[in-house]
C-alpha cells in the first residue's frame, strides 16, 4: 500500500511528537500529510488529552497516566489520492471500507439532488466500529463438557459531512 506520492505520517507508538500532532490537530490546525497512521486516543486517553490541551494536565502527568494504557492502531485517509490507496489494499477490510465509503456518497447524492458531490466538498467527519450480535455456539470438549464459542460482528459507521451543506448523511453497514 506504500505509495510515494503520498505524504506520510507515522507513528510507531504514544510519543511527544504525537501527543503535539494530536493537540495540534484537536485545535483546528490544518496539516498536509495524506495518511497519518498510529496510535488512537480512545475515550480515556482522549479525556488525558483534553486535560493536556486546557492546560490542566501538565505533559509529565500526561505521560504518567497513559503509561499502562494501550491504544488500539488507526491509519487515518485526509485526501482522495489516499483513499484511492484502499482499492489496491490486500485487505479485505479495506474493500468493504471503500464500499460503504461509495454507499455513504451514494446516499448523501440521493438525499441531496439539486447539488454535485464534487461541488460539495464532502469529507468524511467520523467513522467508528462498534460491536454487534454475538452468535454463541458449543464446541465438544472432553468428558462429555462443552466450551463456548462466541462468534463476534461488528458495525461500521460513516459520517459525511459538507464544508458546502448542511445536511450530514449517516450509513451503516
Amino acid at each position: 500500500m506504500q505509495d510515494s506520492g503520498l505524504k506520510v505520517l507515522k507513528f510507531e507508538e504514544m510519543t511527544d511528537e504525537w501527543l503535539d500532532f494530536v493537540a495540534k490537530c484537536r485545535m483546528g490546525i490544518e496539516h498536509n500529510y495524506d495518511i497519518v497512521e498510529g496510535p488512537m486516543a480512545d475515550d480515556q486517553i482522549w479525556n488525558f488529552v483534553e486535560g493536556f490541551i486546557d492546560g490542566r494536565i501538565p505533559r509529565k502527568a500526561f505521560w504518567e497516566l497513559v503509561k499502562f494504557k494501550y491504544p488500539t492502531h488507526q491509519i487515518s485517509f485526509h485526501t482522495i489520492s489516499a483513499l484511492d490507496t484502499l482499492k489496491f489494499c490486500p485487505k479485505e477490510a479495506a474493500r468493504k471500507v471503500e464500499k460503504l465509503l461509495l454507499s455513504a456518497i451514494a446516499n448523501w447524492s440521493v438525499k441531496n439532488e439539486g447539488q454535485r458531490v464534487d461541488d460539495a466538498a464532502l469529507y468524511i467527519k467520523e467513522i467508528f466500529v462498534d460491536g454487534a450480535g454475538i452468535l454463541k455456539r458449543l464446541r465438544p470438549a472432553p468428558q462429555g463438557r462443552a466450551h463456548r464459542i462466541r462468534k463476534r460482528s461488528n458495525h461500521v459507521t460513516i459520517v459525511l459531512g459538507s464544508k458546502t451543506a448542511v445536511v450530514e448523511n449517516t450509513v451503516k453497514e
